[in-house]
């Protein structure tokens, strides 16, 4: 099944991942661990974005969503066509202090989109297709309207029953983030991320491994271009009254090439991290997911400082009963941020949410977001020092369906952000509507 959540915050509205087995064990990136998911309705997705332009590790846009046996394709319909229209109102999309900027800042966005995916699976290998075209119509700011394509490929495919080995390649073309501080608002963002991963389920110890590579491109400034190139190794011991214990070692490179092509400086980020991961289910109503380690960032351009310190990502789901589930999250790391004139940032997320099913067909969900960036190594001579900023967000959304081939969705938000350069406050309330049908 596909399904497209709308972002109505950027400038952007693309497929979000769901949540991928490795999302926490593989720590760091925000595009490594792919998994497809693309929801054709509205959901409360007015929280903070997670950084298009910059993560060593995280959710990707688009991905593979074949992590588990109920997801062999024999479970799936093999094709389905999904057509959608969302409305969106911003009252900031520009996402600068109102004072700074001339006349209005309110937009209307309109966004027809069609989405496909296709399920194969041929003995015990799975296959899965995805894409996603649509397109942006600006009320106010014409120059944002932009084209939204997307598309995906995953292979997963078994060595010896319980150690699959999974290959997927996703690729993302739209309009840049402007959440991001300084971005330029009428250019294009492109994504493309490639990642290998195997490991064994089995009870008793057994070997992870895996890689990653992600690169990201900016229309309008080559400088701000980007790549990540990570690896992973470690061993994992299933247990089956503790579920799941790993410990990794992880190499990882930042890099923006094009800027040490045209300036001559070497702007890489050589990165070192253990870690500790833990998936347990510890009753049928409580899940706990999650990694702690120890990270070092040691960037080779002169002046700017390492990072040495404790990452960790957290996740924590309880049912409280079919109908209210409590989803509980924190994060701590170290991203690359394309699109920001950093050579790396410190990043710590905080998010609160609780879905509802009110009846048969109609769902609630609550979204509160604490985001607190800190950038390090500001380009020289550029004259700005960004520093860091803190992002808050609290959403609500409501999702019905009509029949069994509609869905109608409904949700809004407010989001501010404070920085320690003023131009980059900002308060903003968005409103969205969405109709989506599934064939």
């Amino acid at each position: 099944m596909v399904y497209f959540s709308s972002e109505f915050g950027g400038s952007t509205v693309r497929p979000h991942l769901a949540s991928y087995r490795h999302m926490f064990e593989n720590a760091p990136s925000r595009f490594l661990y792919l998994r497809i998911a693309l929801l054709c309705s509205v959901l409360p997705a007015f929280s903070i974005p997670a950084n298009a332009q910059g993560g060593t590790v995280g959710r990707p846009l688009i991905g593979s969503g074949i992590d588990g046996p109920a997801a062999a394709a024999g479970n799936r319909e093999r094709v389905t066509v999904e057509p959608s229209i969302a409305i969106a109102y911003d009252s900031n999309v520009l996402r600068r202090d109102a004072d700074a900027v001339a006349g209005s800042t309110d937009n209307v966005r309109y966004t027809p989109s069609l989405n496909l995916s296709y399920n194969r699976q041929i003995g015990r290998t799975q296959i899965r297709l995805a894409g996603s075209a649509g397109y942006d119509f600006n009320s106010r700011f014409r120059y944002l309207n932009r084209e939204r394509l997307a598309g995906s490929i995953a292979v997963r495919s078994p060595v010896g029953a319980p150690c699959p080995v999974s290959l997927s390649f996703d690729h993302e073309q739209a309009q840049y983030e402007l959440d991001e501080l300084d971005t330029v608002a009428s250019s294009v963002q492109t994504i493309q991320n490639i990642t290998a991963d195997a490991s064994c389920t089995r009870p008793g110890l057994s070997p992870s491994l895996g890689t990653s590579y992600r690169i990201v491109k900016n229309s309008a400034s080559s400088l701000s271009d980007s790549n990540y190139l990570e690896g992973h190794l470690g061993l994992r011991l299933n247990i089956t009254s503790l579920g799941s214990v790993t410990i990794y070692g992880q190499v990882a490179r930042l890099a923006r090439p094009e800027f040490e092509q045209a300036t001559g400086i070497s702007d890489t980020t050589q990165m070192r991290r253990v870690y500790v991961s833990l998936s347990r289910a510890v009753a049928p109503r409580l899940q706990l997911t999650g990694n702690i380690g120890y990270l070092q960032a040691l960037p080779q351009r002169e002046k700017v400082p390492d990072f040495s310190g404790f990452s960790y990502r957290a996740s924590v789901r309880y049912v409280f009963s079919p109908q209210v589930i409590l989803n509980l999250s924190a994060m701590r790391d170290v991203e690359n941020s394309t699109g920001i004139s950093a050579t790396y940032m410190v990043r710590r997320d905080l998010r609160t949410g609780l879905d509802l099913n009110v009846f048969h067909r109609t769902s609630l969900s609550f979204q509160a977001v604490r985001q607190l960036r800190r950038f390090v190594g500001n380009d020289l001579g550029t004259g700005s020092n960004i520093g860091s900023e803190a992002s808050d967000a609290l959403t609500v959304g409501i999702t019905r369906s009509i029949g069994r081939r509609l869905r109608l969705g409904l949700n809004g938000g407010l989001l501010s952000r404070r920085a320690d350069v003023e131009l980059f406050d900002f308060d903003a309330t968005r409103l969205g509507l969405s109709l989506s049908s599934r064939f």
